[in-house]
């Protein structure tokens, strides 16, 4: 195994599609925007979007959850969870957070080995 050099010569960081802006869903602007500027704000440990969502803007910014270090020995239970209330700021359906949650700790059983 090639020890990392700190260099930025890998293929990935050269893939300028990576770095192309995109516009969030309506859901997750809606959410926010009413955390920011209604009467409930959500602090930043703590709140959850006052919807019904269920779609899929948690699970695509869960993917990240599952590939930090673990915090303790139960790795997988602290991933689904760190997730699961992220996707809950935006979307307040549990099947939302409950899929962030499990995507997260997949991919960091697949990390884990």
């Amino acid at each position: 195994m090639r020890e990392p050099d700190g260099s930025k010569d890998g293929w990935l960081i050269n893939q300028k599609w990576l770095y192309v802006r995109r516009a969030p869903g309506n859901t997750c602007i809606s959410a926010l925007m009413d955390a920011r500027c209604g009467e409930r704000k959500i602090s930043q440990y703590g709140g959850q979007a006052e919807n019904d969502s269920k779609g899929c803007g948690g699970v695509m910014r869960s993917a990240p959850f599952g590939l930090l270090p673990p915090r303790s020995d139960d790795a997988l239970g602290w991933q689904f969870d760190s997730a699961a209330q992220a996707a809950s700021f935006t979307h307040g359906h549990p099947t939302a957070q409950l899929a962030s949650g499990a995507l997260a700790a997949l991919i960091g059983a697949i990390v884990l080995g």
